[in-house]
């Protein structure tokens, strides 16, 4: 998980996980509407929101097993 080292040591999400004391931003109260997360918007949509959730209410073990999101709700460019 992120706070365990999981990811590039820059990473801002890792460094938040380590300041709050959570293994991952599934834990954080406020994952939907974090603006760390928002450069993955233009590639994967909501998917990572949709992530988020799952783990959330069935555990990261849990999500590992099953069906991940990777593209979700993308609108094209103009």
């Amino acid at each position: 998980a992120c706070r365990g080292g999981g990811g590039p040591p820059f990473c801002k999400m890792r460094k938040c996980c380590q300041k709050k004391g959570i293994e991952g931003c599934w834990e954080c109260d406020e994952s939907e509407t974090c603006e760390k997360l928002d450069f993955l918007k233009p590639n994967h949509g909501d998917a990572h929101i949709k992530n988020l959730r799952k783990i959330k209410k069935q555990r990261i073990e849990k999500f590992l097993e099953g069906k991940k999101y990777w593209y979700s709700n993308i609108k094209p460019k103009e």
